[in-house]
C-alpha cells in the first residue's frame, strides 16, 4: 500500500521510519504516518477481538473499508 506521500531521501530516517526535518511538510508527513499506524493497530485489535483471521490482506481490507456496506442515495432517503 502507498500513502502517496514523498520525502527527500536525505530527510528520511529509516530506523525511526519518519522524517527528520522540522519543517511543516515533514511534520505533516510524520502526523499522517502516525495516524495510519494507529488506524492499522485498531483494525488489528478489532480482528483479534472478533477472533477473525489476522493477515496483511484482512488488515488492508479493513483499512480500505472494503467490507463496509455502501448505501445508495435512494436507500438512505
Amino acid at each position: 500500500m502507498q500513502l502517496k506521500r514523498t520525502v527527500k531521501p536525505k530527510l528520511w530516517l529509516q530506523a525511526k521510519e519518519q522524517c527528520t526535518d522540522k519543517d511543516a511538510k515533514s511534520i505533516e508527513v510524520n502526523c499522517d504516518l502516525e495516524s495510519v499506524r494507529l488506524h492499522l493497530y485498531g483494525i488489528h485489535g478489532i480482528l483479534e477481538e472478533d477472533d477473525k483471521l489476522i493477515n496483511p490482506m484482512e488488515i488492508r481490507r479493513g483499512f480500505l473499508r472494503l467490507d463496509e456496506k455502501h448505501l445508495m442515495f435512494f436507500e438512505v432517503y
